[in-house]
């Protein structure tokens, strides 16, 4: 029996594309503060919050209009809801980006990951199992060594108290996606989710 007939009838092995992904997708979140922070030499935090979140909501949009027929009160609410979060998570870290250099941000962002369970807890008694804390742990002490605390100083000021509060909305709002995401079809949510953000921005730019 040669090797190919002997594999033939085993089922394929599991695809590296998800892992492929998720790096690929951390790697442009990790540059996204950098290409931020020099945007907002020209642009204000909230018209360019306004114009990120219209650009991917009408993309959104154009991706997944035949699904918008079917939208329902409860998917347009938890649209709404989770937008609004999202408005201001992405808005108090827009406006800290611009008081504290973009590693800090980087870094005090991060701190959602080890909230995210606490949400989870306090609000919904979902307690998160053990792989999960060590999978927190894991997570938080990679992302202090890829942010070089030695280069980080700890006097919080407005700055810092701003990243932190985005943090901590990022986390409720993961944490609400979590809760509803198995009652909504997922692409109208986040049409809905994406145009609430960049409709907020834009009235709070006026």
């Amino acid at each position: 029996m040669t090797p190919l007939t002997a594999t033939a009838g085993l089922p394929p092995g599991p695809s590296r594309l998800p892992d492929l992904v998720l790096i690929g997708v951390t790697m442009i979140w990790g540059f996204t503060f950098l290409v931020v922070q020099h945007a907002l030499q020209w642009a204000g935090p909230f018209s360019f919050v306004s114009l990120r979140f219209g650009v991917a909501g009408l993309i959104a949009l154009l991706l997944s209009w035949r699904e918008l027929h079917g939208l329902t009160r409860r998917e347009l609410l938890t649209g709404a809801l989770v937008g609004s979060v999202l408005f201001g998570s992405y808005s108090l870290q827009t406006l800290g980006l611009q008081l504290i250099p973009s590693s800090k941000s980087a870094f005090l962002t991060g701190l959602y990951v080890p909230l995210v369970p606490l949400f989870q807890l306090l609000l919904f008694r979902h307690r998160p199992r053990l792989a999960a804390w060590l999978g927190i742990i894991v997570a938080f002490g990679g992302l202090v060594l890829l942010s070089d605390p030695r280069g980080l100083q700890f006097n919080f000021g407005a700055g810092e108290w701003l990243t932190v509060a985005g943090a901590a909305m990022i986390a409720l709002e993961i944490s609400l996606v979590g809760r509803f995401a198995g009652q909504c079809h997922p692409r109208r949510v986040a049409v809905v989710q994406l145009l609430t953000v960049s409709l907020l921005a834009l009235w709070a730019g006026n």
